[in-house]
């Protein structure tokens, strides 16, 4: 397979230096911590303290965990990077998930209710097992989880059995994913979790374990898509090196056999070894994966965007992948989707001294992003002859990105949390009650206050938040924002969908209105958005709609010209569309539920 190698000569962000002119997107945030940076060591004076997981709070507070020495390390940070010392013991945690010696967290979720479950290995006694726990918003274990605040599953053999990855479904059951030794390899394995007890409903007794080709497999990283299916991605042995390797499964745990070839898809980028460290959904159903891949004795960066169905997106980088050479020795261990669709990773490079902490941006065809750091790549440093490393990313409601890893100097570790400024320009567009008018919903995110210049795509502009504009003149029309925030971070985002401005009445004039995503209940949240699935999609003579959470009141379809199709009042969480009178064509559907108005797109090719 080729790919295409970005080779990158990258300026490194040195912790105590900053360039105060104009600023890019990826430049370290002055108002957390010391320079962008916090370096943490834990209380028990360990040496070898190093974050893995990270998870931001609604209140704008972030929970690290991972070693603690031989033991679970958590501590929570608030927004400026000061210890929040109301969490555990003066923002401390060490715990274990078993009372023998070597006990490890690798992932961190957040529950809706603000509880924090973390996962990672249980040392037995034996060997290790998938261990869960759970703590109340104060870091308090949550004695009504499991056995006492705690869980340790073994997969029923006597081996050992690790987890690293870790998903919290929108009804409250936690997944966790692996590895389970059977003696001979390991493999894919999964478990899922209700209030800290197995689910019997998933795989058998709560457990799942796939094989992939008769050598060891591993699961680092778990997304569950919009319609409840689960996404597992890793690394799969061939017998001679590794692949990348993902499976999808039904919400029972059963492979789903329309994905890959049953259920299972693994992808070997020639060289010599690869695997997947990461998994990230977009919003139109493509898979982004990230880990690494070993090129003539050196590791790169690795990432790949899949279809829907398993196959490589042939639109992204070339042929389905990006191979991102850093510094020499580099490696993905996170990858994120921003709002507007750019890619983004973290992961560690070696120039020969030391290692570097590694964020990259790539648009949505897996360009770097010229518009982040230096050419789409931002490395950080704390100097010769000390290593950093990111681990774990996550990115707060204000878009900053927000990584967290270890530094290394000699042999001691401590936890460090880095920040970056980072905006996003994003809105997407939904019809109004009003025939021909549309409503703009503006999702962009930056340090406030930002500034707005609207494109409308006919010669005219407009500033501010939430303007409106009349297009006159019924034509195809492409609106662009550019927003800047108050860290001089610049973003642009163009919207594609330019059919949705063209009346079929040659005299109507269309009118848009702006309004801010946090104060409309148009479109719906996130939440109730992805718990609604049209399908099939494309459709030919029928098509389905179903909601998870809610019954919808009422379907209205609109064509690609903004007209009403059809509007047809229900009450029912599942609706099934006769397609039989439309033409091939995209149309919008538009839902009116209890909760809030979701709008999905549909395609429709042609009749059976």
């Amino acid at each position: 397979m080729k790919l295409i190698r970005d080779i990158v000569l990258i300026c490194s962000i040195v912790i105590g230096t900053y360039n105060l002119g104009a600023a890019q997107a990826g430049q370290l945030d002055q108002t957390f911590g010391t320079g962008g940076a916090v370096v943490t060591n834990f209380p028990t004076n360990n040496q070898y303290d190093m974050a893995k997981a990270i998870a931001f709070q609604k209140d704008g507070k972030i929970v690290v965990a991972g070693y603690g020495g031989a033991n679970v390390g958590i501590t929570r940070y608030n927004s400026d990077g000061t210890l929040d010392t109301t969490f555990g013991t003066a923002g401390f945690i060490i715990a274990s998930f078993s009372t023998s010696f070597y006990n490890t967290a690798t992932a961190v979720g957040i529950q809706s209710d603000g509880k924090i479950v973390v996962a990672g290995r249980g040392d037995n006694g034996a060997d290790y097992d998938f261990g869960i726990m759970r703590f109340d918003s104060l870091g308090v274990l949550d004695s009504t989880f499991g056995t006492f605040g705690k869980t340790l599953t073994n997969f029923g053999f006597q081996y050992y059995d690790k987890a690293y990855a870790i998903a919290i479904q929108n009804n409250g059951k936690i997944i966790l994913g692996g590895e389970s030794n059977n003696g001979i390899d390991t493999s894919f394995a999964l478990a899922r979790y209700i209030n800290g007890n197995l689910d019997p409903s998933f795989g058998v007794n709560g457990l799942v374990t796939t094989d992939f080709n008769g050598h060891s497999d591993y699961v680092n990283s778990i997304a569950i898509q919009s319609d409840g299916k689960i996404i597992a991605a890793g690394v799969s042995l061939n017998g001679a090196n590794g692949d990348f390797a993902l499976a999808r499964y039904d919400t029972t745990g059963a492979l789903d056999n329309t994905f890959g070839i049953n259920g299972k898809m693994t992808t070997d980028f020639i060289n010599d070894n690869e695997g997947a460290q990461s998994v990230a959904i977009k919003p139109n159903g493509k898979i982004v994966l990230t880990g690494y891949n070993r090129n003539n004795n050196y590791y790169d960066f690795q990432t790949a965007q899949y279809n829907s169905n398993g196959t490589l997106d042939s639109s992204f980088g070339s042929n389905g992948g990006v191979m991102t050479d850093v510094l020499g020795t580099d490696q993905g261990y996170s990858t994120l989707i921003q709002e507007d669709g750019k890619i983004l990773v973290c992961g560690t490079g070696g120039n020969g001294t030391n290692y570097n902490s590694i964020v990259i941006r790539y648009n949505e065809n897996g360009s770097l992003d010229s518009s982040f750091g230096t050419s789409g790549i931002v490395t950080t440093s704390f100097g010769i002859g000390t290593n950093a490393q990111g681990n774990a990313m996550t990115i707060q409601s204000d878009g900053k990105i927000v990584v967290a890893g270890y530094r290394e100097i000699g042999s001691n570790y401590d936890y460090v949390v880095f920040r970056y400024n980072c905006c996003a320009a994003y809105f997407d567009i939904h019809p109004d009650i009003i025939p021909h008018n549309w409503i703009v919903v503006d999702h962009s995110v930056g340090t406030p206050p930002l500034s707005y210049l609207w494109n409308w795509g006919d010669s005219t502009t407009s500033t501010g938040a939430t303007p409106n504009h009349i297009y006159n003149t019924p034509d195809y029309y492409n609106i662009c924002l550019s927003i800047t925030d108050s860290n001089n971070c610049a973003s642009t985002f163009c919207d594609s969908s330019t059919y949705l401005f063209r009346s079929q009445e040659s005299n109507t004039m269309i009118t848009i209105s702006v309004v801010p995503f946090t104060t409309v209940s148009i479109p719906a949240t996130d939440y109730l958005q992805n718990n609604f699935i049209v399908f099939p999609n494309p459709a030919q003579s029928r098509f389905t709609i179903s909601s998870g959470i809610t019954n919808i009141n009422s379907v209205g379809i609109y064509n690609s010209f903004g007209g009403m199709v059809s509007n047809e009042k229900i009450n029912a969480n599942v609706f099934v569309v006769n397609a039989n009178n439309l033409q091939q064509g995209v149309y919008l559907i538009r839902c009116v539920t209890e909760k809030g108005i979701v709008n999905k797109r549909v395609v429709i090719v042609g009749k059976e």
